[in-house]
């Protein structure tokens, strides 16, 4: 499909023939290195990891209302900042949406739930 969405592009033995130059987006978690060829013809955007206020947006544009609001998410978006602060742990964002979107389910009531939720859903990428 062409960007438009109205009309298809034809891929004649691996070669697409556009009117405009194409644009690929590539992500990567770093994991792994880039050869320093392909970075010198890269544009490269790195993404720092979001303050409290910006991860409240991201959560309240997931979850939508307000999720510092009740207790619980208050203190689960202050933890999990807190450990990738000062911890240095590698968490993603999508961890906590799940640990908010649990909590906001009531599982989350008592402090045995809590304690699950946290080791099993907020574990560090960067643990073995």
């Amino acid at each position: 499909m062409t960007a438009d969405g109205r009309g298809t592009a034809l891929v004649d033995g691996g070669t697409v023939r556009c009117a405009e130059f194409p644009f690929t987006v590539l992500t990567s978690n770093a994991e792994r290195e880039f050869p320093a060829a392909f970075l010198r013809r890269c544009v490269r955007l790195e993404i720092r990891p979001p303050d409290e206020h910006r991860l409240a947006a991201m959560v309240a544009a997931h979850l939508g209302g307000d999720p510092a609001a009740t207790p619980e998410g208050e203190a689960l978006i202050a933890r999990f900042l807190d450990r990738q602060r000062e911890d240095g742990a590698e968490l993603a964002n999508d961890q906590l949406l799940n640990a908010l979107l649990m909590a906001g389910r009531g599982l989350w009531e008592k402090a045995g739930d809590r304690r699950v939720i946290e080791q099993s859903l907020l574990r560090p990428l960067n643990e073995g």
